[in-house]
């Protein structure tokens, strides 16, 4: 890492600069307001900044919650919990902790002060690490080829759709995206300069805390652990060197699983390790439970191809048209010139075979893999455009601009959505016309919330056959109306709300009748298909009987 400092150049440093402005622009979106135990999340969904960390910190080694959700590796968590460490210990000096408690408000005086606090910390990292990735794919693609591929490479990678949101949330789609970019500028390395037993020690301890912080880094990394030794071992078969030839192969095995047995917390808590392997063995039951929407796939061949549709919708949403056939077309002018190219389209091979088919679904935010082994080759086609003269030069720069711009154009337009989102409005109406006492009742995630004043009770109504007599029988003067992470094409509430309630609330036959409605209209003409819970319409619909 320290070798990889010194190697950073001024354009090095000013995508750094770039990538943590535009990021950053973000960290305040939706930040908990943890007025009571339902409101200790923010807007960023599926996030595990904030009480996350202290959560598991506190199944793990104080007494399990019943709940506990084992999902996710550990390391992450560990990270995070080492970065909350200063401010914990400043509360816990100043009084702002004071026997803590699994429970809400967890021991903390303020606890909506806190919350925040923690949450805007475990963002901050995602900040840091997304603009890492920015930078280890500008280092990568100029060790392998030249600055320029360099500077394309890394901007598009800036630029890239649902790195541009999640690089401000909490999630930890963008911590592990920087563990593998770090192995494939590992991986340049090792391919220009040669697999040594320091960096093949270098290498697995990179992919072990990869896929100790998120479990599908195993998919492109399994075939580029391959590749690297299978390299290695006809390089040295040719040109035979005075160590054996097996030495760095095994060192890079040893400290992968050696690294992944201590980042995932396995030598100290085995027991956790094993529910996290229950949960990845039984991911479609517990998946659906979870969110109660039918997203898998079918295990067809119409059902594959309709994942294949997914796959490539989501990632042609995160590159652009334009950058996504540059990349195809990048395949095809590298594959012959070296093994970089080789070991990309392995990582991406394996990641679609040992990740996407085998769970039949795919995520906007999971496209940030393909995007980021994708990216070289636009960038190297571009680049070796520009280098020749008349309409290939032409062409390549109009393809630059116009490519980079798309990615530009939407980046801008999730910021302001970010920055104008429509819950801040709604959060000041709430403000202003709740009743201390007032219950408002609302559907589906708990992370559409607008903020909930202190003595205001929010209460979620089940989506059943009885959702309508449940809403009335509530006692609730307030119902919230917001589309969550279950709306997709433009829905204007969750599918947690089912039609026939949503039609009584609009024309008032149970007694509620719209007091306001809440839209920022996107800059491009449309909201964010993909990511719903970005900038969504807010209903508020009043007791009227």
């Amino acid at each position: 890492m320290i070798r990889w400092l010194r190697s950073m150049d001024g354009a090095a440093w000013l995508l750094t600069g770039l990538a943590i402005l535009l990021y950053a622009a973000g960290l305040f979106w939706g930040l908990p307001h943890a007025t009571s135990e339902v409101t200790i999340r923010g807007w960023d969904v599926d996030s595990i900044a904030g009480i996350g960390p202290l959560s598991e910190l506190h199944n793990l080694l104080v007494t399990p919650r019943e709940g506990w959700y084992f999902a996710y590796p550990l390391f992450h968590y560990l990270l995070l919990g080492l970065v909350y460490a200063p401010y914990m210990a400043f509360l816990w000096l100043t009084g702002g902790l004071s026997s803590p408690t699994a429970a809400y408000p967890y021991g903390f005086a303020d606890p909506v002060t806190t919350l925040a606090a923690l949450a805007f910390l475990g963002r901050a990292v995602s900040v840091l690490m997304g603009a890492g990735t920015v930078v280890c794919t500008y280092l990568a693609a100029r060790t392998i080829w030249d600055r320029r591929t360099g500077i394309i490479a890394g901007i598009g990678m800036m630029l890239c759709g649902p790195l541009v949101y999640y690089a401000h949330a909490g999630n930890l789609d963008v911590p592990v995206l920087f563990w593998l970019s770090a192995c494939v500028l590992s991986a340049a390395h090792i391919i220009t300069s040669g697999l040594t037993v320091r960096r093949a020690i270098g290498f697995g301890v990179l992919s072990a805390i990869a896929v100790a912080t998120k479990d599908q880094a195993y998919g492109p990394l399994v075939p580029a652990v391959a590749f690297l030794i299978v390299m290695h071992l006809l390089d040295r078969r040719a040109k035979p060197g005075s160590e054996p030839a097996w030495k760095a192969p095994a060192a890079m095995v040893i400290a992968g699983l050696a690294g992944y047995a201590l980042a995932n917390g396995i030598v100290f808590a085995p027991h956790r390790f094993i529910e996290h392997v229950k949960f990845l063995l039984n991911f479609e039951k517990t998946f659906v439970n979870v969110v109660h929407l039918d997203v898998v796939r079918p295990r067809s061949l119409h059902g594959y191809a309709m994942v294949a549709r997914d796959v490539f919708q989501a990632v042609y949403e995160s590159m652009g048209p334009v950058m996504l056939l540059a990349a195809f077309g990048g395949i095809v002018a590298t594959w012959r010139r070296t093994r970089f190219a080789w070991l990309l389209v392995a990582m991406l091979a394996g990641y679609l075979l040992l990740v996407i088919a085998p769970i039949r679904h795919m995520q906007y935010r999971w496209a940030m893999v393909p995007a980021l082994l994708l990216v070289f080759f636009a960038a190297r086609l571009l680049a070796l455009g520009m280098e020749r003269p008349g309409l290939p030069r032409a062409a390549a720069w109009l393809g630059t601009v116009v490519g980079l711009g798309w990615l530009a154009a939407w980046a801008i337009d999730m910021r302001y959505q970010v920055w104008f989102d429509a819950r801040n409005a709604a959060s000041e109406w709430i403000e202003t016309h709740a009743r201390p006492g007032d219950k408002i009742a609302f559907f589906g995630s708990v992370g559409q919330l607008p903020r909930i004043p202190r003595d205001v009770l929010p209460i979620r109504i089940d989506d059943d056959s009885l959702t309508s007599q449940r809403l009335v029988e509530s006692g609730a003067r307030l119902v919230l109306v917001i589309p969550d992470y279950s709306s997709r094409g433009g829905l204007e509430r969750s599918q947690y709300l089912p039609e026939h309630t949503y039609e009584q609330l609009r024309d008032g036959s149970i007694g509620f009748t719209e007091a306001a409605h809440f839209k920022t209209n996107p800059i491009l003409g449309r909201h964010l298909y993909n990511l719903p819970i970005v900038n969504p319409p807010v209903q508020i619909y009043q007791r009227t009987k």
